[in-house]
């Protein structure tokens, strides 16, 4: 039970200073709004979050082997 309240707290302070850095960082970048940097904004997560879930995938298979 403690150990899913500090996970959720965690993931509440994470998420805050995410949000924070977004609201007064994000201004400050110059990042123009053309096409490719959209792209790249959409192709970016999916691809990190595509190798994230494959590497778990395998240390499931090595554990279970």
């Amino acid at each position: 039970m403690y150990s899913q309240i500090k996970f959720v707290i965690k993931v509440l302070i994470i998420s805050t200073v995410l949000s924070v850095a977004i609201v007064y960082v994000g201004p400050v970048l110059a990042i123009a709004p053309t096409q490719f940097n959209a792209l790249l904004a959409i192709i970016i997560p999916v691809t990190v979050l595509i190798f994230a879930l494959l590497w778990r995938s395998r240390e499931g298979e090595k554990i279970t082997d």
